[in-house]
């Protein structure tokens, strides 16, 4: 991989915005049962995770990104209650 990018994954841009970049595959495996499996990787430090659940997949980025379960709980709540949080 280039070093360059890797470097540049998670960093500030011009505009003040952090930037993460994720490397995701998914394919499809058939057999008994058709499943959708994959992995992301944080192109940064370099983790992978391979998931069969996209909900997995989506957590892993939650988690580079630093946003916390309460967040999300507070999210849900505020989805529910028909309010959005600005961020």
């Amino acid at each position: 991989m280039n070093k360059n990018i890797a470097a540049d994954a998670s960093r500030a841009n011009c505009a003040g915005r952090i930037e993460h970049l994720f490397v995701v595959r998914i394919w499809l495996e058939a057999g008994g049962s058709v499943t959708w499996r994959g992995w992301i990787e944080h192109v940064a430090s370099r983790e992978r995770l391979y998931f069969t659940s996209l909900r997995d997949a989506y957590d892993f980025v939650q988690c580079r990104l630093g946003v916390h379960q309460t967040q999300r709980v507070n999210d849900a709540q505020a989805k529910e209650s028909g309010q959005d949080n600005e961020k």
